[in-house]
């Protein structure tokens, strides 16, 4: 490594053993930054530091990045807040709650009024639909 390479190497993150600059270090502007200290006082790249301190998906647990929802007092990944019936992405942030679980309106339609369950409508069939 060259005097100069030297001198500008400053840390490591302690997780990903990311290198992080002296100019990293003296940036006070927390959008142009590329690293923070973790709560033990050691170097975190910005990376580390959100998956460490940003809250966590309220169902695969992982942090939340950058576009999420905060629904029901609890944070989610849009891929994970997920109709009850269906199983699919709620679309367009609108939703029904009932009996505790999150419906988009047409499965709740389905399950509500035409009493329609899942197991039964989205069953894997064992039979061909027609002989011949």
């Amino acid at each position: 490594m060259s005097s100069a390479a030297k001198k500008s190497y400053v840390f490591d993150c302690k997780k990903c053993n990311k290198q992080l600059t002296r100019k990293d270090a003296l940036t006070t502007d927390l959008a142009s930054r590329s690293f923070f200290k973790a709560s033990d006082n050691e170097p975190l790249c910005v990376d580390c530091y959100m998956v460490e301190n940003n809250p966590k998906c309220h169902v695969c647990r992982k942090a939340v990045l950058e576009t999420f929802l905060k629904e029901l007092g609890s944070y989610y990944h849009r891929d994970c807040f997920k109709c009850h019936f269906c199983r699919n992405p709620i679309k367009d942030d609108v939703y029904v709650l009932y009996n505790d679980a999150v419906y988009d309106e047409d499965c709740f339609y389905l399950e509500t009024k035409l009493g329609l369950k899942p197991d039964r409508l989205f069953e894997k069939k064992t039979e061909p639909d027609h002989i011949g």
